[in-house]
């Protein structure tokens, strides 16, 4: 949830950040239920590393089976974006268990740099 407050010229925007993951932790276990090909789903970025503003989106990552390809990217984050009903925006990736590795093995790639500062949800 986003709390606004105003006061004259001034405006407060926070975010309340205990909300929000039990809303990804929701959102994460209905997709382990309803989709076995999904081995992670993980958060990353500002609410992971608890440097969220009130502007912040939420970043999240799932991993499934290096069996599943839906032939199109963007149809794997189809698949998955319309379970997370939030308050705040959503970046979602979403990457075969193959695709993850051979990113990891590169410490300076950007999956690596997410991966070490994720959170299982």
């Amino acid at each position: 949830m986003r709390l606004v407050q105003s006061c004259d010229s001034v405006t407060i925007i926070s975010l309340q950040r205990d909300e929000i993951l039990t809303q990804l932790r929701s959102a994460a276990q209905t997709i382990r239920a309803q989709h076995p090909e999904v081995e992670s789903i993980r958060f990353f970025g500002s609410l992971a590393r608890r440097e969220e503003t009130g502007t912040s989106d939420a970043d999240v990552m799932i991993v499934v089976t290096s069996g599943y390809d839906s032939g199109d990217p963007l149809q794997r984050i189809r698949t998955f974006l319309p379970y997370f009903h939030l308050p705040i925006g959503l970046d979602l990736l979403v990457y075969t268990h193959d695709e993850l590795d051979r990113q990891l093995q590169d410490p300076q790639s950007f999956l690596h740099t997410i991966w070490v500062e994720s959170q299982p949800l």
